[in-house]
């Protein structure tokens, strides 16, 4: 494509659980832009100090568990989860996650 227009990424960068992942080969270091295909869910809970996620779900519905609380969501809707607060999602959807800094696996751990 050029410098602007990014399609989405074919090759899966990770999976966890029941959600693969693909990153977009974006310029801006400072934010990561990933494509998520989630079948059943994100597979743990985790939280992160520094982290903010951000979801916009494009198509499907899943439950997020963000604190022990349950948020029902589905196409449309966006979920900012900022450092320091666990959760998981369960259910079939297809989303957008940005981070901000962009994920590095000791800044995510597990809850349980």
């Amino acid at each position: 494509m050029n410098q602007f227009i990014h399609q989405k990424p074919e090759e899966i960068s990770f999976s966890t659980g029941g959600a693969d992942g693909s990153t977009f080969p974006i310029k801006n270091k400072k934010v990561e832009v990933d494509f998520i295909d989630c079948k059943t869910g994100h597979g743990r809970k985790v939280i992160s100090d520094s982290l903010t996620h951000v979801y916009y779900i494009l198509e499907g519905s899943v439950e997020f568990e963000i604190d022990d609380k349950f948020y029902p969501v589905s196409s449309g809707d966006l979920i900012e989860i900022p450092p320091k607060h666990s959760f998981n999602y369960v259910g079939t959807m297809k989303a957008l996650l940005i981070m901000e800094p962009p994920h590095s696996p000791e800044e995510i751990r597990g809850t349980e």
